[in-house]
């Protein structure tokens, strides 16, 4: 037998906060969910396409139980899973289980139609690991959901919310049996790995796990913990008075442990937290006390992470007494110079875009820096504005609800704001429909926009009009 384990490489950051964060602490899930009680062992092929046929062929042949269900997807997703699943550039080249075909797979549609099926019957642990599954299939999700075929979007979305039905039947008080953290915070990870916000999972999920980090904190671990404050971050929820209270009670003894990625990732979560501190203060604090070359291990996309804390914590006095030493600050600086910059092209549709800012009267430079060796698309002079403008296309919001920007994207408007830039902020709906977007990566080819310079125009002052307001 081939153990799935021995096919799973860890994952790194490769850009600022979510969901690069979320997929490090996806490492060693296959140990953390209980062996799922079924009968057929998917472990023992180590072929993506090798478990689909497997799937189809026991499901036929013997109707397969609903935990054989959940058993395929979890360990399907284990092995289609691309980018997030390893350190080299050969991992950054592969694509997820949507742009291998997988979507127009027959043998797939079959298993998501068992599993929807099958949900109303699985236990908690069960649940999760198909949510993990999905959630590995369906890396790119954001990127590449408003080109999906509309049957196939309806398909995983009656899929996932079956598995939430579940999961919130499994939480509720009267539920028979009490479900553990692991449970909720992987519920709340695949969420946020599929950019998918739902409220009453977020909200149910997150209360119960301040309460038990409130009753017993020196049992709450720290995977739980990370799981929990990520997946919160990526979708910008916006924890309670008491859900803050509870986090910024996390013991010394959980985080000062944890290696230095774990940390610092950790560090940068927490400064999107209503006033983190004394939790922050203490945490930059050890980071400052760790050994100067912390920083020459990490990735570009975690030093990134590590600048923001840096900018907001300078520029937002109210947020932390914290501060990176200035030595470090120092030498973070040089490396998110050398490690985070990249070269600049004109694509098409910059192209496209940069002839509608000249027909509205936009002087514009493209990809200037700022303060902090901080980038944006444009700096813009409108009617006698001075601005900043970023395009921000799908990866930049939710793929439920719609419209609702990731943390990255509130994020970075957060940071221009406290350095004193006016950012405006361009959806790619206002350039193309939803319904038309098709990413280059998806289709070989560029999109065919078609810009409304009068809506961007519409846009850009009403943003401005609200940072005045402001």
């Amino acid at each position: 037998m081939i153990a799935l384990a021995s096919s799973i490489q860890k994952p790194v950051f490769v850009g600022p906060l979510a969901p690069w964060i979320l997929k490090y602490f996806a490492t060693g899930v296959e140990k953390q969910i209980k062996a799922l009680p079924s009968h057929v062992d998917f472990r023992e092929w180590n072929e993506w396409k090798q478990v689909l046929a497997q799937w189809q062929q026991h499901e036929t042949a013997t109707r397969l139980k609903p935990a054989d269900h959940a058993a395929a997807m979890f360990t399907l997703g284990r092995l289609v899973r691309g980018r997030f699943a390893g350190s080299d550039q050969a991992h950054m080249r592969k694509h997820d289980g949507m742009q291998r075909n997988l979507q127009d797979a027959p043998e797939f549609a079959n298993m998501l139609t068992a599993l929807r099926s099958a949900a109303h019957t699985l236990t908690g642990s069960q649940v999760s690991a198909a949510m993990v599954g999905l959630g590995d299939i369906h890396e790119d999700l954001a990127f590449i959901f408003p080109s999906k075929p509309k049957q196939s979007q309806k398909l995983i979305m009656e899929v996932i919310d079956s598995l939430v039905s579940r999961h919130v039947k499994l939480l509720s008080p009267s539920a028979k049996h009490k479900v553990c953290d692991q449970t909720i915070a992987n519920m709340l990870f695949s969420l946020s790995n599929l950019n998918m916000y739902v409220e009453d999972v977020f909200r149910a999920g997150s209360s119960e796990l301040a309460r038990r980090l409130m009753r017993s904190p020196e049992e709450f671990h720290f995977k739980h913990m990370s799981q929990w404050i990520f997946a919160a971050l990526n979708v910008d929820y916006n924890s309670s008075d008491f859900e803050v209270n509870a986090i910024k009670q996390f013991p010394k003894t959980q985080w000062a442990v944890q290696d230095d990625l774990r940390l610092v990732a950790f560090c940068a979560a927490l400064v999107c937290l209503r006033s983190p501190d004394p939790l922050l203060s203490h945490v930059l604090e050890e980071i400052n006390e760790r050994p100067r070359d912390i920083l020459s291990k990490l990735s570009a996309g975690i030093l990134y992470s590590l600048h923001q804390v840096r900018i907001l914590t300078e520029c937002e006095p109210r947020l932390s007494q914290g501060r990176l030493s200035q030595s470090l600050a120092k030498r973070l600086q040089t490396l998110v110079v050398s490690k985070c910059s990249s070269s600049q092209s004109v694509s098409k549709f910059e192209a496209a875009f940069q002839k509608t800012l000249r027909q509205l009267g936009v002087a514009f430079q493209s990809s200037p820096l700022v303060k902090y060796n901080l980038r944006a698309d444009y700096r813009c002079t409108f009617r006698g504005h001075r601005l900043l403008l970023e395009v921000d296309g799908p990866s930049h919001f939710l793929v439920r609800p719609m419209e609702r920007r990731r943390c990255k994207t509130v994020l970075k408007g957060r940071m221009f704001a406290a350095i004193g830039e006016q950012l405006v902020s361009v959806p790619y709906w206002v350039l193309s429909p939803p319904e038309k977007y098709v990413p280059e990566k998806a289709s070989g080819k560029i999109s065919s926009y078609s810009i409304d310079a009068a809506a961007l125009e519409r846009l850009m002052l009403q943003q401005l009009a609200g940072h005045k307001s402001t």
